[in-house]
């Protein structure tokens, strides 16, 4: 690697770097930057790659353990994890090759006429109400992250995690009595559709509270 392209690297390493850190390790960052001036080029990449990572260790690290409030960044892998697979389903069954917005009076005979189809119609459709928690959930996630607001209206949070239990519950007890013959409970469905998700938008309702004053930290935000 040249000299001119590893310090434009080592640049665009420390300038991630300093993004990254948590604001009271700003004058770190800002100090291991100034030092790169002074290194060996052949060296400077491998300097400033080893600031990023331990940016990133900083991310974490500080993460209080006795409580819920977290680093944002600790919020995008929840809400990566919990509403993307719940925000594609959402898709997929609105608007996919069978989704909802597909169905005409010219197909729709072919649920009503099968075992237990009109079972399955009614879960689809109420599925692509219900399943809007996946791109909702996924907006108010990254909102956390980029702005730190987490879910303040607690009435709304409660008619998201509502709906996704309402919808699996009765659903269930439905599949037993309606649902065709082959119909059997997912246990992978109900984790990664429901138990996550919710687990995510209370923990964003329980975010969207003022944050208790500690001993020996004025600051009442999470970084």
């Amino acid at each position: 690697m040249s000299g001119s392209v590893s310090a434009w690297f080592a640049d665009i390493l420390l300038r991630l770097a300093n993004r990254m850190v948590p604001p009271e390790r700003g004058e770190w960052s800002r100090a291991m930057r100034a030092e790169s001036a002074y290194l060996p080029e052949s060296v400077r990449v491998r300097w400033a790659l080893g600031c990023l990572v331990a940016a990133i260790k900083l991310r974490f690290t500080p993460m209080p353990t006795e409580t819920p409030r977290i680093s944002r960044w600790v919020m995008f892998i929840e809400a990566v994890g919990a509403f993307v697979p719940l925000a594609v389903g959402w898709w997929e069954v609105t608007f996919g090759g069978s989704g909802v917005v597909r169905l005409t009076s010219k197909n729709i005979h072919y649920y009503v006429d099968y075992p237990g189809g009109t079972y399955l119609l009614t879960m689809q459709i109420l599925a692509a109400v219900v399943a809007l928690v996946g791109p909702i959930g996924l907006f108010l996630g990254l909102r956390y992250v980029f702005f730190g607001r987490g879910l303040a209206n607690r009435v709304f949070g409660w008619v998201l995690v509502g709906g996704m239990w309402t919808y699996a519950f009765f659903g269930t007890i439905a599949g037993y009595l309606f649902g065709p013959d082959e119909w059997k409970f997912l246990w992978d469905q109900m984790l990664a559709f429901n138990l996550l998700p919710a687990a995510v938008v209370l923990h964003l309702m329980y975010l969207g509270k003022p944050a208790a004053p500690t001993p020996g930290d004025a600051r009442l935000t999470p970084a």
